[in-house]
């Protein structure tokens, strides 16, 4: 399985044929993936249908399937529980990790002072409601963090 960018720019005097609808792709910009060409409207999820030029600049692949990032993770990733809830968190939601604890971004507070953490306007960092005692933090996707909010992470 691999995560690739789709765009490409076509070379000047031959024109790629289209895998979706065998015609020829006219458009300075093209899709790749499997090793073919798409027009834009033509390379589409193989679960939800969504056309993924539209949705982002990357697509997954496995099993000669081709994926938007949320299908990928629906049907290849691994869910698990929250530390703080113990519900479901689904493979394809954003999470905040802990050390060992992985947690939904509405559960992840202080362990001391109960203050829940919130997206920051700068993009990957987290930081605390009150700007005087913020701290940022780094939310990840399948990777690890470790968040130190008053000293000591929750579920620590």
């Amino acid at each position: 399985s691999m995560c690739v960018p789709m765009l490409s720019v076509q070379p000047k005097g031959k024109q790629k044929g289209c895998a979706g609808c065998n015609r020829k792709i006219k458009d300075r910009y093209l899709l790749k993936a499997l090793d073919k060409y798409w027009h834009e409207d033509c390379l589409k999820c193989a679960c939800c249908d969504c056309r993924l030029g539209e949705v982002g600049s990357t697509l997954y692949t496995k099993a000669n399937l081709i994926l938007c990032r949320r299908d990928y993770l629906r049907l290849f990733g691994t869910t698990g529980n929250c530390a703080a809830c113990s519900k479901l968190i689904p493979a394809f939601e954003m999470v905040m990790r802990a050390r060992d604890n992985v947690y939904h971004l509405d559960c992840f507070a202080c362990q001391l002072c109960n203050q829940r953490w919130v997206l920051h306007t700068r993009p990957n960092t987290l930081t605390r409601h009150r700007p005087e005692a913020s701290q940022p933090l780094f939310w990840s996707f399948g990777s690890s963090s470790v968040a130190q909010p008053c000293g000591r992470p929750p579920g620590t």
